[in-house]
C-alpha cells in the first residue's frame, strides 16, 4: 500500500508531507535554516550556501525597501531553504517519516514572513523554550520557558505574578532578548542587537516594529492576511490563500507594497499541487 500527500509548490519544487512528534530536542546544524552568526557562508548576490550543511538560501525582495528613520527601514523578502524537512516519530509505532517545515508559507521551501515567536514543542521548533523565528527561517530558541501562547488546553507554563515581568535571551549569538509580560497588550518584547523592537500578541505573531525612538510600523491580522501600516501612512498588504487537502493549507496569494513614485505594485503568488505516492513500512496490510 501506498499513503500519499497533496503538495503546493511554486514554479518546479514538489515534495510531500504529515504530521507527528519531532525527533530531537535541538535543532540540529545539519538542519538549520537560515543565518547563524557562528557559522560561515558563500554569498552571491541572491543566494548562499551553508559552509556546514550545504544548505542553499535563496532572498528575493518583494518590492522596495521603504525608508521609515535613519536607523530603520522596511521591506518583505521571499526566502527559499533547501532544508526541506523535518523528521517526525508518531507516538505509535514509532517509525519516523519526514514533512516540509511548517514554516513554509510561499510553497515548499519557501517562506515570507517579517517573523514570529513559536512556542515550545511547535513542529517547526526543536527545543523546549519559546523560539524566534526570523524571515529567513532560521530558529534562535529562548535559554528560559516563557510565554503561555492562547491553545484550547490553556497556557503552557504558570503566569508570573500580577504586574511582573519575565526577561530571556538567546544563546546562539544573535543576543536576543525577549520580555514577556502577561496581561499587557501586547504581552512579547523582542529587542534586536541594533535596537529594533519587535512586539508580537499572544499568538505570537507581529504587531509593531519601532526603533528606540518609536519610529516604526504596526501590523493589524486576520485569518485571510495582514496589513502593515508604517508612520507615513503607507502600507503593504499580505493576502493569503486557504486550500484544504494540501500540505501547506495556508500560502501567501497576493503581496501589494506601495512604490516610491505613490503608485502601488501587486505580487501575485501561483502554485500546483502534486501528489507523491509513499510507502508505509509500518502498515502490515
Amino acid at each position: 500500500m501506498s499513503r500519499a500527500a497533496n503538495l503546493r509548490t511554486p514554479a518546479a519544487f514538489a515534495l510531500l508531507a504529515l504530521l507527528a512528534l519531532p525527533l530531537a530536542a535541538q535543532q540540529h546544524p545539519n538542519k538549520e535554516h537560515g543565518f547563524a552568526p557562528e557559522k560561515a557562508y558563500h554569498l552571491g548576490e541572491i543566494d548562499s550556501v551553508n559552509a556546514f550543511n550545504g544548505g542553499l538560501i535563496v532572498t528575493l525582495p518583494i518590492g522596495p525597501s521603504l525608508p521609515l528613520a535613519a536607523d530603520l527601514s522596511f521591506g518583505l523578502t521571499l526566502v527559499y531553504n533547501s532544508n526541506l524537512w523535518e523528521w517526525r516519530i508518531p507516538v505509535s509505532p514509532g517509525i519516523g517519516y519526514a514533512e516540509p517545515n511548517p514554516t513554509f508559507n510561499a510553497g515548499i521551501g519557501w517562506r515570507l514572513s517579517l517573523g514570529e515567536l513559536v512556542p515550545a514543542h511547535h513542529p517547526s521548533n526543536h527545543t523546549q523554550f519559546v523560539a524566534y523565528v526570523g524571515p529567513d527561517g532560521a530558529h534562535h530558541p529562548f535559554a528560559d520557558q516563557v510565554g503561555a501562547f492562547q491553545s484550547p488546553n490553556g497556557p503552557s507554563t504558570p503566569l508570573p505574578a500580577a504586574g511582573s515581568t519575565v526577561v530571556t535571551y538567546t544563546l546562539d549569538g544573535s543576543f536576543l532578548r525577549l520580555t514577556w509580560t502577561p496581561g499587557a497588550s501586547p504581552p512579547y518584547r523582542l529587542e534586536h542587537p541594533d535596537g529594533t523592537v519587535d512586539s508580537f500578541d499572544v499568538l505570537g505573531r507581529l504587531v509593531r516594529r519601532e526603533n528606540r525612538s518609536g519610529v516604526g510600523l504596526s501590523l493589524a491580522h486576520t485569518e485571510d492576511g495582514w496589513v502593515a501600516t508604517d508612520a507615513h501612512g503607507r502600507q503593504v498588504e499580505v493576502i493569503y490563500d486557504h486550500r484544504v487537502g494540501v500540505t501547506l493549507g495556508k500560502v501567501v496569494a497576493e503581496v501589494k507594497v506601495p512604490q516610491f513614485d505613490g503608485t502601488q505594485a501587486s505580487y501575485a503568488f501561483e502554485y500546483e499541487d502534486r501528489e507523491l505516492p509513499r510507502g508505509c513500512p509500518n502498515d502490515d496490510g
